[in-house]
């Protein structure tokens, strides 16, 4: 609470009573009997009002004492300084009307600003060149002061770290930091899996040969949305045109990743792409269901026992003939089962079965898992074809020791070929002529019973809750299951 501090209306005044005993003696302007001081302040803000009161409080003080002194004498006081006193009363009130219009105009202002605060939440699409314009100008100004904000406390960061000598920090500062070594630094601690690391490095590497720029110092955002616009208009795998997604998820992030450890690491001051703002993409349109239809299976695994034409190399003729099979009846990932080593295809607790582990190569999680053969698989000579076999690798020939590092597994040309075949006999764009074999078998486990659960477990889907992570589905509970499954229908 503050004394002798009144509000009225939005205005704030100073306002005293006079003491009791002094009542009619001090007189007002007009010459009525004093019974308080009421001054305007001119000011709406309290802490500003607050800041106006002491000369008030002050003066009247001043008033009050020497009016009692002269009662005390025997005489009739009057208020000094009546004229001054006068003076900033009008002064006071010449405040309190230009306050008073400013804030009449704010108010009439106040539908404009409501209506232009909506827009500024709009896209800039749908505002006019010269309101997108302005919000831009808005942001920046904003973005320049957290920016300041940021380079002070790098700065201040660094003087404590090199024992408060200035002009080392800035020294420092201005030092070169190569893109691709901070790359390599990210790299070694990050943990992901190879073919994630070697992807990410070719599109930093992208970056800096596209852009010109190996020193991270002097990457701007602008130098990023060039890259950008490059990045839309480059043709990726299969000739086709990189999607919003994949430069935002996989491009963009290894760039961002580099320069954030350059930033925790006090090598630089900011990451500019903290400032990077990007428009979602929408999800393509899902024109069918993401399983294979049953006439697709059919299909596919008819055309799997049949030779396979123009295939010359025996681990393609392989991987046409037991790939597709093996994905129908586990639900696994193509990539898990072309990596496949013949020691990975055993009994385990009585029950053959594949084990599909990292030991043999990546796999999406990280995590290995025990898959039951169903007996359609063992029946159709699955097991004898697996002992036949004189390589490690049942799908693909094992790289060369010291051959160099691959972006992309050793697998992934015959994955590829792999998927050609598939596209001679499902050609439809809208299914995944890989992936959709982890949706049919999701699909059948639904159509025949299977338990959600244990199905998880099969295909290496993490739990629904932290509770059914609990424990384990022994290769008794997966092989029950998994023979819930009957054969599928196709020529023999």
């Amino acid at each position: 609470m503050c004394t002798y501090l009144n509000r009225t209306g939005a205005m704030y005044y100073f306002r005293r009573p006079v003491p009791k005993d002094l009542i009619g003696y001090l007189k007002t302007e007009t010459g009525g009997a004093r019974r308080e001081w009421k001054i305007s302040l001119g000011v709406t803000n309290r802490e500003q009002a607050k800041r106006l009161l002491p000369p008030h409080v002050t003066e009247t003080d001043q008033t009050i004492g020497e009016a009692r002194v002269i009662l005390q004498r025997g005489g009739t006081p009057l208020e000094p300084k009546m004229t001054l006193t006068l003076r900033e009363q009008e002064e006071a009130e010449a405040q309190a009307q230009i306050e008073a219009e400013r804030q009449e105009r704010h108010l009439a202002r106040r539908e404009v600003r409501t209506l232009l605060r909506q827009r500024m939440h709009l896209s800039t699409e749908r505002l006019t060149p010269q309101e997108a314009a302005a919000r831009d100008l808005v942001r920046e100004r904003g973005q320049d002061v957290e920016e300041l904000n940021r380079q002070i406390a790098f700065l201040k960061e660094r003087v404590v770290e090199l024992g408060g000598v200035p002009n080392k920090a800035r020294s420092h500062v201005a030092k070169a930091v190569s893109l691709m070594e901070l790359f390599e630094g990210y790299a070694s601690i990050a943990g992901a899996r190879p073919a994630t690391i070697a992807g990410f490095r070719a599109h930093v590497r992208s970056f800096v040969d596209q852009s010109g720029l190996s020193d991270a110092t002097r990457v701007e955002l602008g130098h990023i949305h060039q890259w950008i616009e490059w990045l839309r208009t480059k043709p990726g795998r299969r000739g086709v045109t990189l999607s919003e997604r994949t430069i935002r998820t996989s491009y963009l992030a290894a760039l961002r990743l580099t320069l954030t450890y350059g930033v925790n690491k006090l090598l630089l001051p900011r990451n500019v792409m903290d400032g990077l703002k990007l428009m979602r993409a929408k999800k393509p349109p899902q024109n069918r269901e993401r399983h294979f239809n049953e006439e697709e299976r059919r299909t596919l695994l008819e055309a799997a026992r049949r030779p396979a034409r123009g295939a010359t190399s025996p681990f393609l003729k392989s991987a046409i003939r037991w790939v597709p099979w093996l994905c129908a009846y586990t639900g696994a990932r193509v990539g898990e089962v072309l990596q496949l080593r013949k020691v990975d295809v055993r009994e385990e607790d009585g029950i053959w079965a594949i084990h599909l582990t990292p030991v043999a190569g990546e796999l999406k999680t990280n995590v290995q898992r025990w898959v039951p053969l169903h007996e359609h698989l063992i029946a159709d000579g699955f097991l004898a074809w697996v002992q036949a076999q004189q390589t490690e690798r049942l799908f693909y020939k094992e790289p060369a020791s010291g051959s160099p590092e691959r972006q992309s597994p050793p697998y992934q040309s015959i994955y590829n070929r792999l998927r050609m075949w598939i596209r001679q006999h499902v050609s439809d764009p809208d299914v995944q002529p890989s992936h959709a074999w982890r949706h049919t078998f999701k699909s059948l486990a639904r159509e025949y019973g299977m338990d959600s659960e244990i199905v998880d477990v099969i295909q290496g889907h993490r739990p629904a809750t932290v509770g059914k992570g609990y424990g384990v589905a022994s290769m008794k509970v997966r092989l029950r299951e998994l023979e819930k499954l009957p054969r599928f229908d196709v020529a023999a």
